[in-house]
């Protein structure tokens, strides 16, 4: 399995905190305005641009697409996890 397989399969299902940039360049205002701070589950990806996960929030407010230096990954309890807190949109394809 590539390195970007093991990625998607990775976060999808993960409980996540998310940090976007403001107002990201490529994407629509109204993607831009629905990407905010706060917790939420991956429920799907995208690699058509880059890989990219969409989260369901918790808040009940829908759905976000991000990049996945823009989340971190949580452990039911919330709090980090320190094997969640690399920046994957950043990690070399090395296999």
């Amino acid at each position: 399995m590539s390195i970007i397989n093991k990625r998607r399969l990775h976060w999808l299902g993960k409980r996540v905190k998310t940090h976007p940039v403001p107002n990201r360049p490529g994407y629509t205002a109204v993607a831009n305005a629905e990407r905010r701070e706060g917790t939420g589950f991956v429920v799907k990806h995208s690699d058509s641009h880059g890989l990219c996960f969409e989260v369901n929030h918790e808040d009940g407010r829908g759905t976000a697409w991000y990049e996945a230096s823009e989340l971190k990954e949580l452990e039911p309890n919330g709090l980090c996890d320190g094997s969640g807190m690399f920046d994957l949109g950043k990690m070399g394809d090395t296999q």
